[in-house]
């Protein structure tokens, strides 16, 4: 029994510590001290972050975040078990410079652990990594901007488009920005947006940037597309229209729609029936027309907001009261002129009397069913319609030629008419610059007298009368030069015409010429510059002017014209002096000037040689010449001797 217990009790020391048992005594022996000594774990921990350090070869480096206090570093460590370690575990310490921590085992063992601590650089980022409403219309965000350059040039502009009803005087923000960095104003503050705000952001370092922040609330440029001149050509009064546009504004009160007359640029407000949104670019809105509109081309005009509206392209509506706009421009020799007046006159072939253009709008598919007149004093004169080209629009009437046989009379007061379905419609009858139209009856012409009875070739003949000149200038005319006629009484078949403008009613000139045969009387006829004719029994005589020459005149100046005499075809030219001593320096003989250089001198005359038929038939028609002695000139008319 003794021995059992003493084998218990050397089993209890063995566990408890070295003991020695041997028989019946027992030695104690001391367990081994403990080597350990090493740092298991060295935490920092800062702003309530842990960081470990990693030791190799006993030391380690830690980069803490910029501007840390290392003087008063608190390091958490756990080392070996039985170990200390030297400074302790939660004594602050300067960690300005490397720190050597020492551990020791139970046994006295040592070992040296450096730790070394840098901070990072300050950082520099001073950016705005996201900025974004919070309390927009409908309950959105906006979460983007974009960089719109520099304004100015150390300001980054930041600009957002928001929802129209968004409360952009109280808008609440979001901001990211680097966590090292600050921002005034502060995210989240509810600012008032109607101007632009800035944004001062801090960097760690010290950088600062500034933002302009610009909201636009307002909203899209509205856009009216899609029409063209037949939109809504079958539309009547009162009918509904219907059209895109890309915007519209959410309060529909403000909203504004008219239809817009492009002659007269009247206005007339439609109501809106219905707005429908087809996406967010497309929304189609119905309206109606007034229960009465004029024919014209119109625009559609929507504003949305201020400074923020549209015309469509132009379209027209003829379903409803026929219009006459004024009497169009018209082309001569490609320059446009605004008409003035209109002649009612028969067309007598000296002059163009065109037709005249009118603007106005007719149901283009019932043209033929209207009816058009002139009035004047209650009266009115059907005009007609030569056709029409309703695109432009416009219609091509013949000018009345018998209004004076009808009563009518010269003046600017009369009106256009048109008809159809047996109601009529009066409208001032005026041109482009809506200035009245002068209606011109003109009266025929006559002739009072001539200021003389004879005339010197080359002298001008002055007629006096009434209508001689017709002003026909920016009117359905086109005028031509006025015109006398010089018949040769004894041979019909001589005569001359010659041109002249004036803008006297009651004299007119006009030069004869110079190579007009003489003699025998003419019998005046004249032609205004509208082309009215007016015979007259008027007789005028056309004399040579005198000889040139200081001294010599010719006596007689024959043209021998029998074949059985002698001298046939030979003309023969007296002088009233000896001529052996001058210089005869051409003879000319009749209408085409014909110059005769073969001739035979005496001494105070000059024969020619025999002429041809042709010449000798026509001098005996065409009787004037002359003959040029020392550069004067000495005219003649010849005798035919047959």
């Amino acid at each position: 029994m003794k021995k059992n217990i003493f084998i218990f009790l050397c089993t209890l020391t063995s566990v408890l510590g070295y003991v020695s048992c041997s028989g019946d005594d027992a030695t104690v022996v001391d367990p081994p001290l403990s080597n350990q000594n090493d740092i298991i774990s060295f935490l920092f921990t800062i702003n309530e972050v842990t960081t470990p350090l990693s030791f190799e070869n006993r030391e380690a480096s830690i980069l803490l975040p910029a501007f840390t206090d290392v003087t008063k570093l608190t390091p958490t460590i756990e080392i070996s078990d039985k170990a200390t370690v030297k400074p302790a575990s939660g004594t602050p310490q300067d960690f300005t410079n490397p720190v050597t921590y020492t551990v020791t085992a139970e046994n006295g063992d040592t070992k040296k652990f450096t730790i070394r601590v840098s901070l990072e650089d300050p950082s520099s980022d001073n950016k705005i990594h996201l900025f974004e409403f919070i309390n927009l219309a409908g309950n959105t965000t906006s979460n983007g901007y974009g960089f719109r350059g520099q304004d100015p040039s150390d300001i980054d502009t930041l600009s957002f488009k928001v929802p129209y009803l968004s409360p952009i005087e109280g808008l609440k923000s979001r901001i990211s920005i680097n966590e090292t960095a600050t921002i005034v104003p502060a995210s989240g503050e509810e600012l008032d947006y109607s101007t632009p705000v800035k944004y001062t952001v801090t960097a760690q370092n010290g950088e600062t940037k500034d933002y302009l922040v610009m909201v636009d609330n307002s909203l899209d440029k509205i856009k009216i597309e899609g029409f063209h001149i037949d939109s809504f050509r079958d539309k009547k009064p009162g009918d509904l229209i219907q059209f895109d546009v890309n915007e519209v504004n959410p309060i529909q009160d403000r909203i504004q729609l008219y239809l817009v007359d492009m002659v007269t640029q009247s206005k007339i407000a439609l109501p809106i029936q219905d707005i429908k949104e087809v996406d967010d670019t497309k929304y189609t809105i119905t309206s109606q027309l007034p229960d009465t509109y004029t024919n014209s081309n119109y625009q559609i005009e929507i504003s949305i907001e201020a400074d923020n509206s549209d015309l469509s392209d132009g379209f027209r509506l003829d379903k409803g009261t026929p219009n006459f706009v004024h009497v169009k421009q018209e082309f001569n020799n490609g320059d446009s002129f605004t008409i003035k007046k209109l002649f009612s006159m028969e067309e007598n072939g000296a002059v163009q009397v065109n037709d005249f253009t009118a603007q106005l709008y007719v149901e283009e598919a019932r043209f033929d069913a209207y009816k058009f007149y002139l009035k004047q004093n209650g009266n009115e004169y059907s005009i007609t319609s030569r056709g029409h080209d309703m695109h432009f629009p416009e219609a091509y009437f013949t000018m009345i030629q018998d209004l004076g046989t009808q009563g009518a009379t010269d003046g600017s007061d009369y009106t256009f008419v048109i008809e159809i379905d047996g109601v009529k419609h009066e409208f001032p009858f005026i041109n482009d610059q809506k200035n009245p139209i002068e209606v011109i009856i003109p009266g025929a012409p006559s002739i009072t007298s001539t200021d003389k009875a004879s005339y010197i070739k080359g002298e001008v003949i002055t007629l006096q009368g009434e209508n001689l000149y017709v002003d026909a200038e920016f009117s359905n005319i086109v005028p031509i030069d006025s015109n006398l006629s010089l018949f040769n009484i004894s041979e019909p078949s001589i005569y001359y015409s010659l041109h002249a403008t004036s803008t006297s009613s009651q004299q007119i000139s006009f030069t004869t010429p110079a190579t007009m045969q003489s003699g025998d009387p003419y019998r005046v006829g004249f032609r205004n510059n509208i082309g009215q004719s007016l015979p007259t029994s008027i007789n005028v005589a056309i004399e040579q002017p005198a000889s040139e020459h200081p001294s010599i005149t010719i006596t007689e100046a024959v043209l021998y014209y029998n074949a059985s005499q002698p001298l046939h075809k030979q003309v023969r030219i007296s002088f009233s002096e000896n001529i052996e001593t001058v210089s005869i320096d051409n003879l000319v003989l009749h209408v085409d000037q014909l110059e005769v250089g073969n001739y035979f001198t005496n001494p105070t005359s000059i024969l020619t040689g025999q002429l041809s038929d042709d010449n000798a038939s026509k001098a005996t028609k065409y009787k004037d010449g002359y003959v040029i002695i020392d550069g004067y000139k000495i005219p003649f008319t010849l005798e035919i001797r047959s």
